[in-house]
């Protein structure tokens, strides 16, 4: 099952989704990814989800799919350790069915987003090139978490730079295929332990580092539920990330309140 995208569209926003998160999708659609927010004819929004596990999930995204027409469900189980996999989906989705589309904005359904502000990035960032929260630290983990990495699986001591958060932006037309192309020099397909690897250090990372396309930082794509904000005479921001109270209308109203202020 996937959308119809009736026309060429310059950014391309996919949110990672659950099937059973209907009400959430429900309330983006009435807040930040309401199209008023956006320019329709330029950017389009796409909700991706893996295998419904029952009638009931399933017969509720057929029905959300054929009222919205917003709808990817690739065939892959829902998993914290299978994230990589659905990346892996949105970039394949973007390199085959749009590949004369600039950008990709990787978003999970926990962040809310100012996509108006994501338009001008893809305009105004030189391709190719990752855009997102790059600053993180990029040492590799080894004591006993559920972050932790062996050594067999990556022996160095620290990741490429990454970039972190819920979202980020792959910025060029080709940069989805080349991101692709470099993780078959890789264990990706061969090592399950290797795919359990963080999605953002394995896209923005690992696989972009091979491809020789670099990461440029932008600070107001935060990680934080409160807006962090960069000035150009009046302030603006990227996305915020929900935390226990997952109301994307609440959070929106906030950063739409305090967007445009001059500074």
């Amino acid at each position: 099952m996937e959308p119809f995208v009736e026309t060429p569209v310059n950014v391309i926003v996919m949110v990672n989704s659950h099937p059973s998160e209907s009400q959430l999708r429900r309330e983006i659609r009435k807040s930040w990814g309401d199209p008023k927010y956006y320019d329709r004819t330029y950017t389009r929004l796409i909700f991706l989800v893996g295998r419904p596990v029952s009638q009931n999930e399933l017969e509720q995204v057929v029905e959300e799919h054929r009222d919205f027409n917003d709808i990817l469900v690739a065939d892959i189980k829902e998993d914290y350790y299978l994230l990589s996999i659905k990346t892996y989906a949105m970039l394949y989705y973007k390199m085959t069915k749009l590949p004369q589309t600039r950008c990709l904005v990787k978003a999970d359904s926990d962040n809310v987003l100012n996509l108006h502000n994501y338009e001008k990035l893809c305009e105004e960032t030189i391709a190719p090139r990752i855009v997102g929260s790059c600053d993180v630290d990029t040492t590799v983990l080894r004591t006993k978490s559920k972050w932790a990495i062996p050594v067999d699986i990556y022996p160095l001591p620290q990741w490429p730079t990454y970039c972190s958060s819920g979202t980020y932006v792959f910025c060029g037309e080709d940069v989805p295929e080349r991101i692709l192309q470099s993780s078959e020099d890789t264990q990706f397909f061969s090592s399950t332990n290797f795919r359990r690897l963080p999605e953002d250090v394995l896209f923005t990372g690992i696989f972009a580092e091979k491809a020789g396309i670099s990461r440029k930082h932008v600070g107001t794509m935060t990680f934080r539920d409160k807006p962090a904000f960069s000035c150009r005479t009046r302030q603006y921001t990227y996305s915020i990330h929900m935390h226990r109270r997952k109301n994307p209308i609440s959070y929106h109203l906030r950063m739409l309140s305090q967007e445009g202020i001059l500074c």
